[in-house]
């Protein structure tokens, strides 16, 4: 599931927008990932936006994770929003 969302984002995200609503969704349909995995397809995202010249928004519900888990997120991007 994962290859095929990263072949599609490769075919289409140059220069554009791309928003993932949500990682959680993602994630649970691309069966059982570690953390470390997680952690890894964010950081590939980020830069792979970088190399697009584009944007990636994602969308994470933060009720859903540890403070641990956000700050390893929050450290794989290059920026943060939070809506209250």
């Amino acid at each position: 599931m994962l290859t095929a969302v990263a072949d599609r984002l490769d075919a289409r995200a140059p220069g554009g927008l791309v928003a993932i609503d949500s990682l959680t969704d993602l994630l649970k349909a691309s069966g059982e990932r570690t953390w470390a995995d997680i952690v890894m397809l964010v950081r590939g995202l980020a830069k792979a936006a970088t190399a697009w010249n584009g944007l990636v928004l994602l969308h994470v519900n933060r009720d859903t994770l540890t403070e641990r888990e956000y700050g390893l997120l929050a450290d794989a991007v290059s920026g943060t929003m939070e809506f209250a």
